[in-house]
């Protein structure tokens, strides 16, 4: 709420809850966070502070269930058929359309596709949230066709849905960066999808596409960017192809429940025997 600007960061709320943190940073005895950009930015908030120990910071990620989600042709996917995304390079946005996510750099990516005479790219959108009254106005007044939205689907549909398109969007607002890591990143991976990533430069969802080379991220707001990846990426199959097994494969190295729970566990016996000792 404070980085959204929904409370003051000088108000008495803000004021009051950023000291209960404090204490509880420096009373934990391990402090967990989802990616390596959620450390550096609490390392850097609290370098000032001689009482807080970065050394109790560990970095766990979240991750997917994937047997349940795995990747699936789209030419095989009864969704896809059921909703036109077969044809047309499609790329998808699953999920809450909330304040903090990015889909307006996407939405004007597909704008200026519409300009350039791009017809055969589109964007779905499944989902509710915040956001989603304001963007149909501005995709309504902006006459933007290629923009299509769904609400959420059955949970056993899930793995239809996923795989519905050909790329999935995960896009943050730049001002979040640190402070979270969309699920999205680790559904798409275990769906084996490329990845455009409208993050900034040290979001986490940023320097997993850039190492595990599944996608592409772009900044916040550079519409003209995303419009020329989308466009090379409908242009080249083949590329796009080998970013979905790329994705597929960052996924099974880093992202299981497997990988999730090792590393809980070892953070549990080494607080346990620090503790005992």
């Amino acid at each position: 709420p404070i980085a959204l600007g929904m409370i003051s960061k000088n108000g008495v709320v803000a004021r009051v809850w950023e000291r209960a943190m404090q204490i509880l940073y420096r009373d934990a005895d391990r402090i967990i966070v989802l990616g390596d950009s959620m450390e550096r930015r609490l390392t850097e908030k609290h370098e000032d502070d001689s009482k807080f120990d970065p050394e109790k910071i560990e970095v766990i990620p979240n991750w997917e269930d994937g047997e349940f989600i795995r990747p699936k042709d789209k030419h095989e996917n009864e969704f896809a058929h059921e909703h036109d995304t077969v044809e047309p390079f499609t790329l998808l946005y699953s999920g809450n359309i909330g304040r903090f996510h990015d889909l307006r750099t996407a939405v004007d990516a597909i704008k200026r596709l519409e300009s350039r005479g791009r017809t055969d790219i589109q964007l779905l959108i499944i989902g509710e949230g915040a956001q989603k009254p304001d963007l149909k106005k501005y995709i309504y007044r902006e006459e933007i066709e290629n923009v299509r939205f769904l609400p959420f689907q059955p949970l056993e549909r899930l793995p239809e849905t996923l795989t519905c398109a050909d790329a999935s969007l995960v896009g943050i607002q730049q001002r979040l960066v640190g402070m979270c890591v969309s699920s999205k990143l680790y559904s798409s991976l275990a769906a084996g999808m490329p990845i455009l990533g409208v993050v900034g430069e040290e979001d986490e969802v940023a320097r997993v596409l850039s190492e595990h080379d599944c996608g592409t991220h772009v900044h916040p707001g550079d519409a003209e960017a995303a419009a020329d990846v989308l466009a090379r990426w409908a242009d080249d199959r083949a590329l796009v192809d080998e970013l979905s097994q790329s994705a597929r494969a960052c996924f099974e190295a880093r992202y299981t429940s497997r990988h999730a729970v090792s590393a809980y566990a070892d953070v549990l016996r080494r607080t346990a025997r620090a503790n005992d000792n």
